[in-house]
């Protein structure tokens, strides 16, 4: 039964790609065309080879009619926006896989206030050739753990698996040899089968395991459908959208993927110029200093060591750098004093106009005791939180924000998690961190979400499997533990597996 079902599924596919031929114009291709010339028959080829794709997802996800139908439209009218920008044109169907599965999610929760069970899906019979095995919980768990999947695995399982490509094919799509395409399909199959034993599927895992995934069957557009999305297509890419030229509840999933996406786009500039920045500064700097180029560090003392003890042409190791220590203790200091003193331990400027009202009283609990800058920093949040006040330290600024209302993470220093241990434990950063093993990005992210608090913040960045996570550094020092062991776990259990590990797949 499980191998009529397989090649049921497969059948479906190759029925919807058969007039891939050598000889007719890639996915790549007829973006381009689209993107250049506005070419409507370009895109009505896109949508003829993705559409029954597309729609079978939305229809999987939200289980009703016009809401699958909606989901659809925003999915093919969300790549007419951004054909621009993709930025590996060869895979468009497995951008659409993931953007269609999300478009259909954030469908899902109007779908439940407003579904009429005259147009449910539940009554509508099966594509042709795909019985049901009560598999509807099977094609759902495929298609999220798919979506889930970093996009150097998802495309070519979605090429192969979905689309109906040959190993051969797929590999030429990507530019990547047969051999690690071949070894990135093993590992997603890997991957599957654990996820959807973990659901509770184990047949369908018993399959994966087989070799025989279990393909979502393709579900069949209506004419109508495929002619009112290329229309709309068409008005975006000349530019004539007008109010009202796209439905509503359209334009509403639209607005809300567009939202997500520019949110991660900037998240991910933003790591990507502190990176750079980062490089720039060590170059001038000369030997790193250890906190990620946010923290100015004392100049250390030169070598005694007399210059003709050193053997010629031999270079003297490069001395660490001294972290400067101060005395503080403050007894009723106004807070534009306290600021001001702040100011001169630190050498950063101060910014802001939010100053807190009153005096603030510090003693050391040891009589002389010194402090670093991270502790002092510590000492007078820990004030400054009392009054709903959180100091911000940056690379060469320092600023005072309101703690109860919503802060502006463009006003945060993004750091490496490795700097989170220069830091104070109540300082508001954002750290980038990166899976290396782990593929669950959204699971990771639901587990990080709950260590976070109150200031915090976690956005996935499914391109370059990492999370940006924005909260104090004693919250990202727990959740960076927390990442770490999870990775190094999952690293174990592939190395058990004899599978190669993501990081070394080229």
């Amino acid at each position: 039964m499980a191998d009529r079902w397989l090649r049921a599924g497969l059948r479906d596919v190759c029925q919807a790609v058969a007039h891939l031929g050598g000889s007719e114009p890639t996915d790549a291709e007829l973006l381009g065309r689209f993107t250049s010339h506005r070419d409507g028959t370009a895109f009505a080829e896109l949508l003829r080879r993705h559409g029954p794709k597309v729609l079978g997802i939305c229809r999987r996800v939200l289980r009703h009619t016009h809401d699958a139908e909606d989901a659809f439209q925003a999915t093919f009218l969300l790549l007419a926006r951004a054909a621009g920008g993709i930025g590996n044109r060869e895979v468009v169907g497995g951008w659409l896989y993931r953007v269609a599965y999300r478009v259909a999610l954030r469908a899902r929760g109007r779908a439940r206030r407003t579904t009429d069970p005259a147009t449910s899906l539940v009554d509508l019979p099966a594509p042709d050739g795909g019985p049901n095995l009560d598999g509807a919980d099977i094609r759902e768990a495929i298609d999220a753990e798919v979506s889930r999947l970093p996009a150097k695995y998802r495309d070519p399982f979605v090429l192969c698996y979905f689309d109906g490509k040959t190993n051969d094919q797929a590999a030429r799509e990507l530019g990547c040899p047969k051999g690690t395409l071949i070894s990135r399909l093993a590992w997603v199959r890997v991957r599957l089968r654990d996820r959807l034993a973990r659901r509770g599927l184990v047949p369908a895992a018993g399959l994966v395991a087989a070799g025989l995934v279990p393909v979502p069957a393709l579900a069949r557009v209506p004419p109508e459908l495929m002619q009112s999305t290329s229309t709309s297509a068409a008005l975006i890419a000349a530019g004539g959208v007008t109010a009202g030229a796209i439905p509503a509840p359209i334009s509403t999933l639209m607005t809300g993927a567009i939202q997500t996406m520019r949110m991660k786009q900037m998240l991910l500039v933003a790591g990507l110029l502190a990176v750079a920045a980062l490089g720039v500064r060590a170059g001038f700097d000369g030997a790193a200093s250890g906190t990620g180029g946010d923290d100015p560090q004392p100049v250390a003392q030169k070598a005694t060591k007399p210059a003709d003890s050193i053997p010629p042409g031999t270079k003297a190791a490069p001395t660490k750098p001294v972290e400067k220590i101060f005395s503080l203790e403050l007894t009723e200091v106004p807070w534009p004093d306290v600021i001001q003193l702040y100011s001169k331990f630190s050498e950063l400027t101060y910014v802001g106009q939010a100053e807190p009202k009153g005096t603030v009283t510090i003693r050391p609990p040891v009589k002389g005791k010194r402090f670093t800058l991270a502790e002092i920093t510590d000492l007078i949040n820990e004030a400054l939180l009392a009054q709903k006040f959180i100091l911000v330290r940056r690379e060469k600024s320092f600023t005072v924000l309101q703690a109860d209302e919503k802060i502006d993470q463009s006003l945060l220093p993004n750091i490496r998690p490795e700097d989170l241990d220069q830091r104070g434990s109540t300082e508001l950063v954002v750290v980038t961190f990166t899976l290396v093993y782990l593929s669950d990005l959204d699971g990771m992210a639901l587990d990080v979400r709950k260590l976070t608090g109150p200031f915090g913040r976690v956005v996935t960045i499914d391109r370059t499997n990492q999370l940006v996570v924005q909260d104090t550094v004693g919250g990202l020092r727990r959740i960076r533990q927390v990442i770490r062991d999870a990775d190094a776990r999952q690293a174990e259990k592939e190395k058990k597996q004899g599978f190669p590990p993501p990081h070394i797949v080229r």
